[in-house]
């Protein structure tokens, strides 16, 4: 059983970088709640699925590493239903070069974009 789980956990991440979100959507039962430690956000329908699974980052500089450790600059981006971008945050990954890869340290939300979020995403924001 858990390789057959491992397995449609690893379709669906490629789902998600294929931007295959109606696929990822389909197995999904709304209203879906979504926990974020002391959080809740309220998933209400697909359409708003899909709008939190089109947010992706575009990496703005990498910092050469020093000691293992080295920085990453990311903006977070989305679309409104119209198609419209979005600037939703920016972030500085502070990260650790480690056997499998990287690991991340700490993040540091330089800017966080509300007030600029089209109305639909703050409303669904606010719905926790």
């Amino acid at each position: 059983m858990f390789s057959k789980i491992a397995s449609q956990l690893c379709t669906r991440a490629e789902w998600l970088l294929a931007g295959r979100f109606d696929a990822i959507l389909a197995d999904h039962r709304f209203p879906l709640p979504v926990d974020f430690g002391a959080s809740r956000l309220v998933v209400r329908t697909a359409d708003e699925g899909r709008m939190l699974l089109s947010l992706m980052p575009t990496i703005t500089a990498l910092d050469l590493p020093r000691g293992g450790r080295f920085r990453i600059w990311a903006d977070w981006h989305g679309t409104t239903r119209e198609g419209s971008p979005l600037h939703l945050a920016s972030v500085i990954y502070y990260c650790r070069q480690v056997p499998g890869g990287l690991r991340i340290e700490m993040v540091d939300c330089t800017r966080l974009l509300i007030r600029d979020l089209h109305p639909e995403l703050v409303a669904l924001a606010l719905s926790a």
